[in-house]
């Protein structure tokens, strides 16, 4: 992954890679710094949950918006705060069902300076090893409404809204190879 830089625009469903020595995002969308997995398995970027700091994983796999470990959710008292009322089916991944989880609307998630109201959250409810690094995952849902540029070389997210696609200026472009991959 650190070879390359990836764009995902899911709107026109493609993914493009770049090559990663002489990628250099030039658009006009929001970069933020990304922290790698030390194993290259995942990336991490900051973000947060009605203003409560956090570090999330961004899960291109996860078709929901995003989850909140149950660690961060019992320390800061999410549940009755966030009023939540309706629990249940949560997934299921590599290792069997997921325990169930509390659906909640968010009153704000915010990614840098782009600010979400209202997407709806998973409360999670059983602790992992998962659950003691993370705040939270986040997921398709959340990503799905920009065009996701990650340069892992560079350690930088950029993101920019579907109506920025027009002026988006890539270096390298050329170099690039594109994919049409199903999605959904």
């Amino acid at each position: 992954m650190q070879m390359f830089a990836v764009e995902i625009d899911s709107k026109r469903n493609e993914i493009t890679f770049f090559e990663g020595t002489h990628f250099r995002y030039q658009g006009k969308g929001e970069s933020l710094p990304l922290f790698l997995h030390t194993n290259g398995n995942g990336i991490d970027v900051d973000a947060k949950v009605d203003g409560i700091k956090g570090r999330f994983l961004v899960d291109s796999g996860n078709q929901f918006g995003t989850f909140l470990s149950s660690v961060f959710v019992a320390q800061n008292h999410l549940v009755p705060k966030l009023n939540a009322r309706y629990r249940g089916y949560n997934g299921r991944g590599f290792g069997g069902d997921s325990p169930q989880a509390w659906y909640v609307r968010l009153h704000r998630f915010q990614v840098g300076k782009l600010k979400i109201k209202g997407p709806i959250s998973r409360l999670q409810t059983a602790n992992d090893s998962f659950n003691d690094k993370l705040t939270g995952n986040i997921g398709q849902d959340i990503l799905n409404r920009f065009i996701v540029t990650v340069d892992c070389k560079h350690a930088v997210m950029s993101r920019k809204n579907f109506v920025m696609e027009q002026a988006r200026k890539l270096q390298s472009h050329r170099n690039a190879r594109r994919l049409r991959p199903r999605i959904g």
